[in-house]
């Protein structure tokens, strides 16, 4: 199985295997559980990610505080990408998320 492990997020590179998000000359070095979260959204650019399917998938079972934990996660992940206007990890109220670059609309 070859599964892809560096993805483009606009102006960003994502390398999951080494768990790093690079922006020019910026590099930051992501947790396992960042780097596991951000794998799911750039598996499933533009589309929506449930939260449910998440939270099953990373912590096991969907509860409040797990889900409560991910949110943490999505915040960080969030800032994380904020060095490029053209790129938004867009909330999809009461679904989830979708990650989106260039103008896609939420």
């Amino acid at each position: 199985m070859n599964m892809q492990t560096e993805f483009k997020i606009g102006n960003y590179v994502f390398d999951f295997r080494k768990r790093t998000l690079v922006i020019g000359d910026e590099s930051r070095k992501l947790t396992t559980r960042e780097a596991e979260l951000l794998l799911i959204f750039c598996e499933n650019m533009g589309e929506l990610v449930e939260r449910s399917f998440i939270l099953k998938k990373l912590w096991g079972y969907d509860d409040f505080f797990n889900a409560r934990s991910m949110d943490v996660f999505i915040t960080k992940i969030r800032k994380y990408l904020g060095g490029d206007q053209s790129v938004q990890l867009a909330n999809v109220r009461g679904k989830g998320y979708r990650l989106l670059t260039g103008g896609q609309q939420a």
